[in-house]
């Protein structure tokens, strides 16, 4: 599989946007897994959760979100390269796709970054978060990316973007389908604030997510949040717009996703026949 190529760069307040264009054959159903155990980055437990997943069921999972890697703190470069080549191994051996999110240091800057790896092992697309609306004192990007793979055209969102409707619009007018979210939400936990998030960029986009909630602390801020998987709510049983939702002393929690069903929500109730055209066409237009 070739690289996106970049092109079109275009600007909202700080954040330029990259359009990447990618000719691929798209899968109409897939199987995702968000894994919850924050100790799978040790070494052989990733291979153990994936040996199991394999044992619960003879579907081929295609795109495995992992849970943030803040756990072990600010990682220094040499710890990172080692973990990413070997999750690029994983994910080729197992032909899947592995999305993952660490805090990192480079020299006197902080980041907090996501990785999407492809189920050849190569790293398809970076982002930084791009809001640091808690000051935890962080580099922030001004870029958003969506890539377009089989298993469908990808944004990442991080920590306080998933309240910031603008990303998920910027995201969705590039194409994406798909979010993938790693929150971070303050302790004790609040159930309205978390759907306040991720929840409604789904509702408002009409896209899948699949949000990694982290439990922990970053920086002195205690966090606690859970993982859940999203769609629009004509999709969910109930309405309730969560498709899978975490449960106790579950190793991960799973869910089929269907690209022809979001089809027909979109087609029955076409927000996007409502945007606001006209300002969109000044601020991208390249996407529209």
């Amino acid at each position: 599989m070739q690289p996106a190529q970049d092109f079109c760069p275009t600007v909202y307040g700080n954040i330029s946007v990259i359009i990447k264009i990618r000719v691929i054959k798209v899968i109409n159903r897939i199987k995702t897994i968000i894994a919850l155990n924050p100790n799978i980055h040790y070494e052989m437990e990733l291979e153990k959760l994936i040996d199991g997943i394999k044992k619960d069921s003879n579907e081929q999972v295609d795109l495995l979100v992992l849970p943030s890697m803040a756990v072990a703190d600010y990682l220094g470069q040499k710890i990172l390269a080692e973990r990413l080549g070997r999750y690029s191994l994983i994910a080729k051996t197992n032909n899947l796709y592995l999305a993952l999110h660490a805090y990192l240091k480079d020299g006197n800057k902080r980041y907090s970054r996501c990785w999407l790896i492809d189920n050849c092992g190569e790293i398809l697309l970076i982002q930084d978060q791009t809001h640091d609306k808690n000051n935890i004192g962080i580099s922030i990007s001004n870029e958003l990316k969506v890539a377009k793979t089989p298993i469908g055209s990808i944004g990442l969102l991080i920590g306080d973007d998933v309240f910031i409707p603008e990303i998920g619009r910027i995201l969705r007018l590039q194409g994406a389908n798909l979010f993938i979210a790693y929150s971070f939400l303050p302790k004790p936990y609040n159930p309205w604030r978390q759907w306040s998030g991720i929840w409604q960029q789904v509702q408002q986009n009409q896209v899948f997510a699949l949000e990694s909630g982290f439990t922990g602390s970053i920086n002195g801020h205690a966090t606690e949040g859970k993982s859940i998987i999203h769609g629009p709510c004509e999709l969910t049983e109930g309405e309730t717009g969560f498709i899978s939702e975490e449960q106790d002393a579950a190793p991960y929690i799973a869910a089929s996703l269907d690209y022809h069903k979001l089809a027909e929500v979109i087609k029955n109730y076409p927000i996007h026949n409502f945007y606001n055209k006209h300002l969109y066409k000044e601020l991208f237009s390249e996407l529209l």
